[in-house]
This record gives structure tokens, C-alpha cells and sequence, in this order.
């Protein structure tokens, strides 16, 4: 379950809003989704506008591969578009909202923007996005963490 994003090329990743996957999350949690390029930087948009980092916040995070098979020129193609959505006027700061057009937003509009015609049928909006993506690897990571926490509760050591 520690999945650290830097090293998580070209994927979409997840991670709760506040705190992490195995001591805080919960199912009615928010979660906060970001983009990974072919080096390992995660691109992400919140309140504070669209940032390029390899931030800590991320070492705990559930990667999610939608595109089964990277090879080298589609991985230079996933960073050219990531890199021109990034750096569009549409992320910043004053332009955020929680509901309406927030990191899912963002990740949508770069999907979008690869033009691939496997992802389209997914991409019509969040929830659709959500329920072929998000929600499989996020009930995988459930049953993890049920476990997780309740070797914990009975005082077994972890490693």
C-alpha cells in the first residue's frame, strides 16, 4: 500500500485529500487525483493552482495504469500533452472550485486531450471516470486496509 507516485511513471494517481491511505482514509473520504509523467513528477491542480513537483505528500498513493501498454514514443507523447495541458491559463489559483472544476477536472481534460479512442467511452465525465478507474483499484485498496488496521488494533507488528 506504500505506493510512492515518484515512481509511478505516466499514471494516474490517487491519494486522500488529508492524510493517508492506511491510517485516515475512509470511504466517504475525499480523495485527490494527480498525473505522473514519464520521469516521475506529479502534476496535480488544487486550491493553490496547478503545481509540477515530487512532492512527499504523495509516497502513499494508488497508481492506476489506463493505458496498458507504454512504449517509448507513447510515453514522450503522454509528457508533451501533460506538459501542454499544465501549462494552460485554465488552473489557476482563482479558477479553482471544489466542485465544478478541481483536480478531477484537470485529469479529465488531460485524458482528453491524448485523444485515444480506447479512453473516450470513459472520459464522458467524473463518475463514468471514477467507475472504470478509480473505484476498482480503490476496493482493492480497501480490503488492504482493513487488514492493515486490524493487524494493528491486535498489536501485531508491521514491517
Amino acid at each position: 500500500m506504500n505506493v510512492d507516485a515518484t515512481k509511478e511513471p505516466n499514471s494516474i494517481v490517487i491519494r486522500p485529500t488529508y492524510g493517508d491511505f492506511l491510517n485516515n482514509y475512509r470511504n466517504s473520504s475525499d480523495l485527490h487525483i494527480g498525473v505522473t509523467d514519464s520521469t516521475g513528477f506529479i502534476y496535480e491542480y488544487d486550491v493553490n493552482g496547478v503545481v509540477k513537483s515530487k512532492n512527499q505528500t504523495w509516497f502513499q498513493c494508488l497508481p492506476i495504469k489506463v493505458i496498458d501498454r507504454m512504449n517509448s514514443s507513447l510515453k514522450q507523447y503522454w509528457d508533451k500533452i501533460l506538459y501542454s495541458v499544465f501549462i494552460q491559463n485554465s488552473w489557476t489559483a482563482d479558477r479553482y472550485d471544489s466542485e465544478k472544476h478541481n483536480c478531477y477536472s484537470f485529469v479529465l481534460t488531460f485524458l482528453k486531450s491524448l485523444n485515444l479512442q480506447e479512453l473516450r467511452p470513459y472520459l464522458r465525465d467524473k463518475t463514468i471516470f471514477c467507475q472504470q478507474f478509480v473505484s476498482p483499484q480503490a476496493r482493492v485498496a480497501a480490503k488492504y486496509i482493513c487488514l492493515f488496521r486490524q493487524l494493528k488494533d491486535q498489536n501485531v507488528v508491521i514491517q
